[in-house]
């Protein structure tokens, strides 16, 4: 996993729930001296330790857990790949695939972020299949929330859809 969503979930958990309980559960799984470096990746093992923990602590819902941060984190991912002003919800989706992930595959060789099969249906839908083996697409459903938020497209809405195994499918629609 790479590096910066560790820092992200870092200050998700500190914004969301404070410093106090930040420190204890990064004491508890021995992320207290967590700091990034650019490009480095962790085993996903190492981020679901300290995600488990944290979910455990608070008392939250995975699913739910993972939503509220991929919304979270999607206004620092937006400062790596800046739409033109002209693009909407659709057009940026179209290219997350394509442009996005596969920018961070070159440039950050052990990273692996889900892959995904993008297909705009019409003016009014948009479907994206998931696969990766993390399987978190809880973290993808708070993602889209937030383009949706940076977009200001009100009429949005976004169902996700197990298709079985570690397979999931997004339906964006307006």
């Amino acid at each position: 996993m790479h590096s910066m969503v560790f820092m992200q979930f870092k200050k998700f958990v500190i914004k969301e729930f404070g410093h106090g309980p930040w420190i204890k559960i990064s004491q508890e799984t021995g992320f207290d001296n967590l700091h990034s470096s650019i490009g480095q990746t962790y085993p996903d093992g190492d981020f679901f330790r300290l995600f488990s923990k944290t979910v455990e602590k608070l008392g939250l819902e995975k699913e739910v857990a993972l939503e509220k941060f991929g919304t979270s984190i999607t206004p620092f991912l937006l400062q790596f790949y800046e739409p033109p002003t002209s693009w909407g919800l659709f057009d940026f989706l179209e290219v997350v695939e394509t442009e996005i992930h596969k920018a961070v595959r070159h440039t950050t060789p052990y990273a692996d972020p889900a892959q995904l099969i993008v297909k705009r249906l019409d003016k009014t839908r948009i479907e994206i299949f998931y696969d990766s083996p993390r399987g978190i697409p809880w973290f993808g459903l708070g993602i889209i929330k937030g383009l949706i938020d940076h977009f200001d497209d009100q009429e949005a809405r976004v169902d996700l859809k197990h298709l079985g195994g570690l397979n999931y499918l997004y339906t964006i629609s307006k």
